[in-house]
């Protein structure tokens, strides 16, 4: 298979020299060029027609954010934006994911071994599957075309909804109050799209679990609230689930929903610590399979691997609830919601721009 050409974008000589290294061992890529700065940027976006580029975000001349507008206005390319670990940086990444980049690397200005283990075991993965989304649909992708900004094409045509089961008992005499949502690589677009498309009178609580940096949920959980209608919020112990109501799990941590009399409350916990993804969807889920007695509504965005599908099927099992997984034409990466549709429990699998809608028609008990 032809390799995946890289453009490489930082003001750091060293750390384009160990990320250019990791990408040639990885043996799927060639690096066909280096930049310092947005400006350089620019101009080798243009001449070398590069497949995929990491953009660094603090450079001199000019930023990565800059860069990033002219890039995706002249010569559209899937854009991988490099922050540091800082709630600075965590507004732009958010601001530049707004802007056109599909995806962000948190890389790690003070443990040069812990930045060797996340560029080989995290930013190799993202190019391969983002390279790979970009081969079977172009670019730019159509989940990008839901998200209101200058630098991307006409929105795309909707999409019918795709029931992949029959629809059993689809006969809901209680309102759904719960909606737990799960979401990784390409996340924080896809919520936004979801987000800010559900009106303020929303039905249910919501509760998410997205693959982020401890120092990157606030920020994008106080985002969100700004852009929607719905209050959305990162969640501290004894936050209750309550209509109309967003929670999103900090990074490096896990949620847990406790039932309670009048309306379920969340615990935030650092276990379990050997979890390989903090926060986890799979541990959220089971939680409330195990303590949520009621019917529910799991969603599956965008996201690498496979994380929340025994959760989600626990779910299905144990509180017959109602699952929806994001489609692979609108997804970044179809892996998360790929592995809940091979598992047989997907009631539907939806564009990303019919899953606020149907999520609303669902709770309100009106499915069809």
């Amino acid at each position: 298979m032809e390799k995946i050409k890289v453009l490489i974008v930082d003001d750091s000589s060293f750390l384009r020299k160990i990320m250019k290294k990791i990408m040639v061992e990885s043996g799927k890529i060639e690096v066909v060029g280096e930049a310092a700065n947005g400006k350089e940027a620019i101009e080798k976006a243009a001449e070398l027609k590069p497949d995929i580029i990491t953009l660094d975000i603090n450079m001199p001349i000019m930023s990565g954010l800059e860069a990033l507008e002219i890039i995706m206005r002249e010569n559209p390319t899937p854009i991988i934006m490099v922050s540091s670990l800082t709630t600075e940086d965590a507004e732009v990444t958010f601001e530049a994911l707004e802007k056109g980049a599909v995806e962000f690397f948190p890389k790690q200005t003070k443990n040069f071994n812990e930045n060797i283990r996340t560029i080989r075991d995290e930013l190799i993965p993202k190019i391969e599957n983002i390279a790979r989304k970009k081969r079977l649909f172009g670019f730019p992708f159509s989940s990008m075309k839901g998200i209101p900004r200058r630098t991307v094409g006409k929105r795309q045509e909707e999409k019918k909804i795709i029931t992949v089961q029959p629809k059993r008992d689809f006969t809901i005499k209680e309102q759904i109050k719960l909606v737990v949502v799960g979401s990784s690589t390409g996340g924080p677009n896809a919520l936004q799209t979801m987000l800010t498309s559900l009106p303020a009178d929303f039905p249910a609580g919501m509760i998410i679990s997205q693959h982020m940096p401890a120092t990157f949920t606030g920020a994008f959980a106080d985002r969100m609230d700004r852009f929607s209608k719905v209050q959305v919020k990162e969640a501290k112990t004894g936050d209750r689930v309550e209509p109309g109501v967003v929670l999103i799990t900090p990074g490096g941590k896990h949620m847990y929903v406790k039932n309670r009399p009048t309306a379920p409350e969340v615990i935030i916990s650092e276990e379990p610590k050997t979890a390989i993804y903090k926060p986890s969807v799979t541990v959220m889920a089971k939680s409330v399979a195990e303590n949520y007695p009621k019917r529910t509504v799991g969603v599956m965005l965008t996201g690498m691997g496979s994380d929340g599908k025994d959760g989600f099927v626990e779910m299905k099992k144990r509180n017959r609830a109602i699952i929806i997984a994001q489609d692979e034409e609108s997804c970044v990466v179809y892996g998360m919601p790929k592995a809940v549709v091979d598992a047989g429990i997907a009631d539907y699998v939806l564009d990303i721009k019919q899953i606020a809608p149907t999520l609303n028609r669902i709770v309100r008990g009106n499915k069809d």
